[in-house]
């Protein structure tokens, strides 16, 4: 591309891209701290808070269904 042969259409249209890209990339990395910020949220409540816990003590009082077991099938729906 030799510069001098674009057209004041062409440098228009590079404005508008370069002008989008300015506008996406802060979107982006907020976007990516919100994530961050989320999962740190969720690793504190899930390892810090008790619910690792939680979630294994319900593994734990359940079992695996035995034959003679007399407790009511697993909701499918949900």
């Amino acid at each position: 591309m030799v510069w001098r042969h674009l057209s004041g259409m062409d440098y228009a249209a590079l404005a508008v891209l370069a002008l989008l890209l300015l506008a996406i990339v802060p979107v982006y990395y907020w976007d990516r701290r919100l994530r961050r910020r989320h999962a740190a949220a969720w690793h504190d409540a899930y390892f810090r808070k008790g619910g690792l816990v939680r979630v294994l003590m319900s593994r734990w009082r359940a079992g695996p269904p035995r034959l003679t077991d007399q407790r009511p099938p697993p909701d499918r729906d949900a």
